[in-house]
Parts: structure tokens; sequence; C-alpha cells
């Protein structure tokens, strides 16, 4: 599941959304620009294993933040490691 903070990212998270489906990948995001709390309750509700977050802080760095669902634990991965890193997560 992508969570889109900000309007500037609703057309990149588009993008992304295709990438990690073309990858063989199930993902989501919100369409309805709900707050964050809003779109972390939907992912729950969809059983997302991993979230990624993309606001205007991520996109300046060119990376997204990444919380594993079951673990509670959050990441910064990179634009260009996002793939790898869904791979090695979600290969179990």
């Amino acid at each position: 599941y992508i969570c889109t903070l900000g309007e500037n990212a609703g057309s990149l998270t588009t993008d992304w959304v295709q990438k990690i489906r073309h990858s063989g990948f199930i993902t989501d995001r919100d369409y309805n620009l709900r707050s964050l709390k809003s779109q972390m309750r939907e992912a729950n509700r969809q059983k997302a294993r991993i979230v990624l977050i993309l606001g205007d802080n991520e996109i300046a760095n060119g990376e997204f933040s990444a919380k594993d669902m079951e673990t509670g634990t959050q990441q910064n991965i990179s634009f260009d490691q996002v793939l790898p890193f869904l791979q090695k997560k979600l290969s179990n």
C-alpha cells in the first residue's frame, strides 16, 4: 500500500503503483486525499505487509519511508532500491 502526503505526491504515486504492479506485487493507494492516519487504517484493513509513504520530504530526498506492518519498523528506501526491497521483504 502506498500512502500519499501532499499534492505533489499524487501523480508520482500513480507511477509507482504501476511499476510495483508490473513487478508482480499487489499494491493499492489512497485516491481520496485522506489523512495519513486514515490511509494507514485502510492499509491495515487491506492486510498490507509493507506501507510505502510518499510526501514532499520523501520526494525531495528521492526515497520512500517504508513501514513493515508486522514489526512496526520503519526505514527510508531510495527510489532505485524499492523493488529489490519489496522482493526481499515479500518473497517469503
